[in-house]
């Protein structure tokens, strides 16, 4: 058996039926199994597209000598050219997205279960780059009809992530019109995604409708804020199911709004929070409602560097979890770790050393970590003499007790 394998992903491609005597337009990472038996066939090129988009059309009937295939690049080029026509029987193409046009790429096939080269074709170009080297960009723009390299609606932007298996940033702008995650949204990131505003001084915001989800998601940025209002039997918007890092930068925000009554961010495993550069969470439109919620049996670790001053960062009910689940906050002097009411489990609070400016482990008597680890060192200003954690106190040099 003979299977046309998808060039990003060496798997077959998903297949799609393009009948005889109509127009079909293929779908990202697909091929169009053209029935030339009934009629002359035309294929539109896949939208939206980006960056290391793949499709494939195929004479799935051996008969495009008497009825050909138009490929029809629906304003983009293929080759240089604006269509292009398959006239030999049983004949297959395919087309990859490259800085702005396709580009006819050499394909492989499985037979029976072993993969193999296929042979240069004419006018075959070369490999450009595909996914797995580059992101892909696309911008979410509701309010206008989709075209280019923008689209209006989530499905469209949920179909490219998917197609790319996550190598896509996805750029909102909602300067026409809301962008939202509709409320039967389950869209997987791959832990790839990159989700920024359009502009960041501005910034731009996207809604999770309650009942919408996003699935290993991997950066915000850009000014970009997150916010929904999770209550019900709906999901938490953003769902972390396997081992990896949420990076939060330059002004990133994911908040709660008024009506929510669960949290936006669910660690459902061992997960990084990387929160930098201005980036925060926020729960101040509901206080009593976290951002975070770190399920039974995991660990996250939250790294704040370079954040907002820490009452705005972080208040006592940010994060929660119970008794069997773990959390390491590290940060520098931009913040301060604040107790957490609603996480019962295990806390490590590590305070950065890495510059002298910052002076993370400076302070006064008072200003001591509230959640110290057995050796921990802090210089005492009001003492004027370091001190260390012994594991029930903080003792000196000495070994005297300074409370």
């Amino acid at each position: 058996m003979s299977v046309l394998l998808n060039p990003a992903t060496d798997v077959p491609f998903p297949e799609l039926a393009a009948p005889g005597g109509v127009t079909t337009r293929v779908s990202l990472g697909a091929i169009a199994l053209c029935g030339t038996t009934a009629g002359a066939v035309t294929v539109q090129r896949p939208s939206p597209r980006v960056q290391g988009s793949v499709f494939a059309v195929v004479d799935a009937d051996g008969a495009a000598s008497t009825n050909p295939i138009t490929v029809d690049g629906d304003g983009d080029l293929l080759d240089g050219a604006a269509t292009v026509q398959i006239t030999e029987p049983y004949q297959s193409v395919i087309y990859v997205y490259d800085l702005g046009a396709w580009r006819r790429i050499v394909g492989r096939r499985r037979v029976d279960g072993v993969a193999a080269e296929l042979e240069l074709e004419r006018d075959t170009a070369p490999i450009p780059s595909l996914p797995s080297e580059a992101f892909g960009s696309l911008i979410f723009r509701p309010g206008v009809p989709s075209g280019g390299n923008h689209v209006a609606t989530w499905a469209e932007v949920e179909t490219a992530i998917a197609a790319a298996s996550g190598l896509v940033v996805v750029v909102i702008d909602n300067d026409l019109a809301p962008c939202v995650v509709p409320a039967t949204a389950d869209t997987e990131c791959f832990g790839r995604v990159h989700l920024s505003a359009v502009d960041y001084i501005s910034g731009a915001v996207l809604t999770i409708a309650n009942g919408g989800r996003l699935r290993n998601l991997g950066v915000l940025e850009q000014g970009l804020a997150i916010e929904g209002a999770p209550s019900g039997a709906g999901p938490i918007p953003l769902l972390f199911t396997s081992p990896g890092l949420l990076l939060m930068r330059e002004g990133a925000t994911v908040r709660n709004t008024a009506t929510a009554t669960k949290a936006m961010i669910q660690a459902g495993t061992n997960l990084v929070l990387s929160i930098i550069e201005g980036s925060f969470l926020d729960n101040s439109a509901v206080p009593l409602v976290p951002v975070v919620q770190v399920d039974a049996g995991f660990s996250m670790t939250c790294v704040a560097l370079a954040a907002v001053p820490f009452a705005a960062f972080l208040t006592p009910t940010t994060i929660a979890g119970d008794a069997t689940s773990s959390l390491a906050f590290a940060h520098d002097a931009s913040v301060e770790f604040v107790a957490q009411s609603l996480f019962v489990g295990a806390v490590l609070e590590i305070r950065t050393n890495q510059s002298a400016a910052l002076q993370p482990s400076t302070g006064a008597t008072a200003g001591r970590p509230l959640l110290p680890f057995a050796g921990q060192e802090y210089f005492d200003t009001t003492l004027g003499f370091p001190v260390w954690w012994n594991g029930a106190a903080w003792v000196g040099a000495d070994g005297i007790v300074h409370p």
